[in-house]
């Protein structure tokens, strides 16, 4: 709810009388923007559970899941593998059962927001799989305004930054470009201080390193050039 205020307060709209941009449209531009964030940063992580069953050979994830990282089966890292490299290894790899220490994703994802993930060997007995993934957030809908985003808190009012963006460059009266541009070009610049954080690029303390015999630097040359808080 917050930053629709934010938002309507810029383009000088009132949400609920809608004169340029209704409310399906605001939450439609506030989604793009969370799942652009998410894609472009890594920055939010989701575990997905999953009890398989014995002779069960493959599962289908929760949505909004992309860029599996990690898979553990019964509390057991798993290998990766391509059902390429199974075909050359093994011609009855398919119907191989056992205890599965490997996964494969490629050839079994049919849904951009879901995967499937398949397993080998088809597991002899029940196995509970833990996937580890890059995720979007949870999305917000106007049924429950008042929850939080799950986005980190500095960053949370930069999505208004991306909605003026789209919103100044989608079709309608109110269509200017350099506005877009303008709000594209702050839209782009919190991305990049989320990624920074995210694959953590600047360490998020600086500590005084004393002078000793060795060649040590400057306590100035290792602070960070910019200011990536808020």
């Amino acid at each position: 709810a917050n930053i629709k205020t934010v938002f309507y307060g810029v383009v000088g709209d009132v949400e609920g009388e809608n004169t340029f941009f209704s409310t399906a449209q605001a939450l439609g531009w506030a989604h793009e923007c969370m799942r652009e964030a998410a894609e472009r940063t890594h920055f939010y992580d989701l575990m997905y559970e999953a009890a398989v069953s014995a002779g069960t050979s493959s599962f289908s994830t929760a949505s909004g899941l992309y860029n599996i990282w990690r898979v553990e089966i019964d509390d057991e890292y798993a290998r990766p593998i391509t059902a390429d490299k199974l075909r050359h290894n093994d011609r009855f790899w398919e119907s191989r059962t056992g205890k599965p220490r490997w996964f494969l994703i490629d050839e079994y994802q049919t849904d951009l927001d879901a995967y499937t993930v398949r397993l080998y060997e088809t597991p002899d007995a029940d196995v509970n799989v833990d996937v580890y993934a890059y995720a979007v957030p949870t999305l917000e809908n106007d049924s429950n305004p008042t929850h939080n985003a799950h986005l980190p808190e500095w960053f949370a009012y930069s999505l208004a930054w991306g909605m003026l963006a789209k919103a100044y460059a989608a079709d309608t009266q109110m269509r200017n470009d350099q506005i877009a541009a303008f709000y594209r070009g702050l839209w782009d610049d919190a991305i990049l201080r989320l990624r920074a954080r995210s694959f953590g690029w600047l360490k998020n303390e600086w500590e005084y390193q004393p002078e000793g015999p060795e060649i040590a630097m400057s306590i100035w040359d290792r602070i960070p050039s910019t200011i990536t808080g808020p």
